[in-house]
């Protein structure tokens, strides 16, 4: 088991399009936030990184579960458990002083345990399924972790946390299809652009195919997004600020998505794009503090509110 430093370096080991502790956050919460990040890029590695056997990954994961159960058991009792790794004890200081609850991570390895099983998926809606496990925890932590997670912020993060995972899957299908011999488009949607075992996703004799795939599965991205668009201006303070970036930088790269020449490629964000998304963020931040200080807005019955 490495060390908490290792853990926490990974966010800066893997190159991200999404931001994910920014420095105007609370010292606290950047630490918490951290460990999660942590938590679950190392068990992702676990499911596909190295030359492990099937077999030996589950293992692996199951040490996670069986620390989380771990750390289930000392929050329970009060009695401090002498199985858990460094790591896992500061999560465990970091889950227990900020009240978060444990289903999240749990989820979280169930994902990952799929990925070591499951190359692909029949339907969207199992495939949204697999997103409700590998990412919408994510945004159950943060809210959690903020005391922002009323049933409608959790609704809405959901549909945020998705579409990054999606997002994220069109900007990976080349080596995802290559490396980890998976691919999370499904297979329904091949079908519907011609797509069978006589030949395969990556041909590029079927490129203008390939792109028409593609622009489908960003067009049932967006309209997933866009769903869960107006969460930052449910958040309260630095908290909103950083939900709206996360939101801002998603659209962002929708657009290099659909802007980038060669499909196979991965786009990646540039300063001038990190320009434009801060730019956006604090200008629309702005907007909505000041439309919340208007006293007008405040009237009961207000259209603005």
């Amino acid at each position: 088991m490495q060390s908490i430093d290792s853990f926490e370096q990974l966010s800066a080991q893997h190159y991200e399009n999404f931001p994910v502790a920014l420095w105007i956050l609370p010292k606290a919460w950047r630490k918490t936030i951290r460990l999660i990040y942590a938590f679950a890029r190392q068990a992702d590695d676990i499911a596909d990184e190295g030359n492990c056997t099937p077999e030996e990954r589950l293992a692996q994961l199951d040490f996670f579960s069986k620390q989380l159960s771990l750390i289930q058991q000392q929050i329970e009792t009060k009695k401090v458990s002498d199985d858990l790794t460094p790591f896992f004890k500061a999560l465990c200081d970091c889950i227990d002083t900020h009240q978060l609850p444990l289903a999240p991570f749990f989820d979280l390895i169930t994902a990952f345990r799929q990925d070591v099983v499951k190359s692909s998926y029949e339907t969207w809606d199992e495939l949204l399924s697999y997103c409700a496990h590998s990412a919408n925890p994510i945004g159950v932590l943060l809210l959690s972790l903020a005391k922002q997670n009323t049933k409608d912020n959790i609704q809405a993060a959901n549909a945020v946390c998705t579409a990054l995972q999606l997002l994220n899957f069109w900007q990976d299908v080349v080596s995802d299809h290559t490396i980890r011999k998976r691919c999370y488009i499904p297979l329904e949607e091949q079908r519907k652009q011609g797509f069978a075992k006589k030949h395969g996703l990556l041909d590029k004799r079927y490129g203008v195919a390939y792109r028409n795939l593609i622009e489908a599965q960003l067009d049932k991205t967006r309209q997933i997004l866009d769903m869960g668009a107006q969460l930052p201006n449910r958040l309260q303070g630095s908290f909103g600020l950083q939900i709206r970036m996360v939101v801002t930088c998603a659209y962002r790269v929708l657009l290099r998505l659909r802007q980038r020449k060669n499909y196979y490629e991965r786009p990646t964000l540039q300063r001038y794009d990190w320009f434009i998304i801060c730019i956006h963020t604090a200008y629309h931040g702005l907007m909505h503090w000041f439309k919340r200080q208007n006293p007008f807005n405040r009237l009961k019955g207000s259209p603005c509110l």
